[in-house]
C-alpha cells in the first residue's frame, strides 16, 4: 500500500515539473512575441506626413515700383594699378614777338629718272621680259605677212619668262613652221653661256607652239623663224 502511494506522487511530481517548464517556455514565446509586434507594428503603419509650407512671391519690376533708376549692386573695388610716367614733353623756346614766324620751305621731291619699260609677258620676272618686235627673222626674205608675224610673237612674248639673271643677256633660237602650224627642228643657234636662260627660250616656243597656219599665198611647205631672247 506505501509502495502504490510512493508510486502515485512521483509520477504527480514529474507532472508537475513537465507542466512547470511548457508554462516557462509559453511565456518566453508570448513575452517575445510581445516584444517582435511593438517593433515592426510602428514600421508596418504609414506615418502621416505634414503638410509642405511655402510662401507666394511676387516678382515686380524696379520701374514699376517707381524707381528710376535702381542703384546697382555693390561691388568690391579693383585693384587699380599704378598709373603709367607721362612723358616729359619737350620745352619750347619762346617766340620773338618782334619778328613774326616764318613757314619752312617746301621741298620739292627729286624727280626719279624714267624707268625704260619693256614689252612682253606680264607673268615674267622682275628683272624684265624679252621684246621680239623687231628680233625676229626668216630662212624666206619674201615673207612679207604682217599679220603673221604679229600674232606668233604675241603668242612668243606671252610664254617667255626671262629668267632672274643680271646683265645683258640673248638667246638665238631657230625652229621651223609647218602649214599647219606646228613646229620642228627646234634648236639653239647662239647660246647665252647660261643653261638657264637657254632652257626657258625653248620652253617658250615649245609651248607657244602650234602657231596660226601660214597663209595661203605663201607656196613653200615651210618657214625657218630665227628669234632672239632677250
Amino acid at each position: 500500500m506505501a509502495v502504490t502511494v510512493d508510486l502515485v506522487l512521483v509520477q504527480r511530481r514529474r507532472a508537475a515539473a513537465r507542466s512547470n517548464r511548457i508554462g516557462v517556455w509559453m511565456s518566453i514565446l508570448l513575452h517575445g512575441g510581445f516584444v517582435v509586434a511593438l517593433l515592426a507594428v510602428p514600421r508596418l503603419t504609414p506615418s502621416p506626413t505634414q503638410p509642405m509650407r511655402f510662401v507666394s512671391v511676387a516678382l515686380v519690376s524696379a520701374q514699376a515700383l517707381g524707381i528710376r533708376d535702381p542703384a546697382p549692386a555693390a561691388q568690391a573695388p579693383a585693384r587699380q594699378s599704378a598709373p603709367a610716367p607721362r612723358p616729359e614733353r619737350p620745352v619750347e623756346p619762346p617766340r620773338s614777338l618782334a619778328t613774326p614766324s616764318q613757314p619752312a620751305p617746301v621741298t620739292q621731291p627729286t624727280p626719279r629718272p624714267e624707268l625704260r619699260r619693256r614689252q612682253g609677258s606680264p607673268t615674267g620676272s622682275t628683272t624684265g621680259t624679252a621684246s621680239l618686235g623687231a628680233k625676229v627673222g626668216f630662212d624666206n626674205p619674201n615673207f612679207r605677212h604682217s599679220y603673221f608675224v604679229d600674232r606668233m610673237t604675241a603668242m612668243l612674248a606671252a610664254q617667255w619668262q626671262r629668267p632672274a639673271l643680271g646683265g645683258e643677256l640673248l638667246v638665238l633660237v631657230h625652229f621651223k613652221i609647218h602649214q599647219s602650224g606646228s613646229v620642228s627642228d627646234l634648236r639653239i643657234v647662239q647660246s647665252s653661256g647660261y643653261s638657264s636662260y637657254d632652257l626657258a627660250a625653248l620652253r617658250a616656243v615649245h609651248q607657244a607652239a602650234p602657231f596660226p597656219p601660214l597663209p595661203q599665198s605663201y607656196t613653200k611647205s615651210s618657214l625657218g623663224v630665227t628669234v632672239e631672247f632677250i
